[in-house]
C-alpha cells in the first residue's frame, strides 16, 4: 500500500513511510512494530489512500468492557449464567450477609468439588465444559438442600407457635 502511494523507498530509512511509522508509534523501524502498532500504521495508510479504515476486530469503545470469548472445550456462557443463577439462589438462604464475596464462595466450591484452582477475578478460567455440568448439578443440590432445610424450619416454627 505504501508503494502504491509512492511513500516507500526500500533503500531509504528516511522515506515518508518511516516518518508515518515514527509519528504513529514512536518507533523508527517497521520490524519493531507490534501487531497493534502495525494496524495503526495501516489505518493511517488507508486514510492517505482515501479509503475508510476498517476497524480492527479487537477495538473496544471507551468505557465498555471486553466480553470474554468462549473457548472451545471450556465452560460455555450458558453454563456460566446457570452457575451464577444458583449462586444467587444460595445467597438468598443466608441468614446474615456473608463476609465472603459471591465470587470467592464460588471459587471455594470449584476447588472443593472440581479440584480445580479458581480465582475470584476469573473463576471459570480452568473449568471445562464437563466440569461446568458437574458444577451446575452440585449447585442445584446445594440449593435443594437449603430449600429443604428452610422448609423444615418453617414447619417447626408453625408447630411451636400453636
Amino acid at each position: 500500500m505504501a508503494t502504491q502511494l509512492g511513500i516507500y523507498d526500500k533503500h531509504n530509512k528516511d522515506d515518508d513511510l518511516h516518518a508515518i511509522v515514527y509519528r504513529v508509534t514512536g518507533k523508527e523501524s517497521i520490524g519493531q512494530l507490534t501487531e497493534k502498532e502495525a494496524a495503526l500504521v495501516i489505518r493511517e495508510l488507508v486514510k492517505l489512500k482515501g479509503g475508510r479504515a476498517a476497524k480492527p476486530a479487537r477495538d473496544i469503545p471507551p468505557g465498555k468492557k471486553e466480553k470474554p470469548r468462549h473457548r472451545p472445550g471450556m465452560i460455555s456462557p450458558g453454563q456460566q449464567k446457570a452457575v451464577w443463577y444458583h449462586m444467587y439462589r444460595l445467597e438468598e438462604f443466608d441468614a446474615e450477609a456473608s463476609q465472603v464475596s459471591r465470587a470467592d464462595r464460588l471459587c471455594a466450591i470449584i476447588k472443593k468439588w472440581l479440584h480445580v484452582d479458581a480465582v475470584a477475578r476469573d473463576p471459570f478460567r480452568f473449568v471445562t465444559f464437563e466440569d461446568g455440568s458437574t458444577l451446575i448439578e452440585v449447585l442445584k443440590k446445594m440449593v435443594q438442600y437449603e430449600e429443604t432445610k428452610a422448609g423444615k424450619k418453617e414447619v417447626q416454627g408453625n408447630r411451636n407457635g400453636k
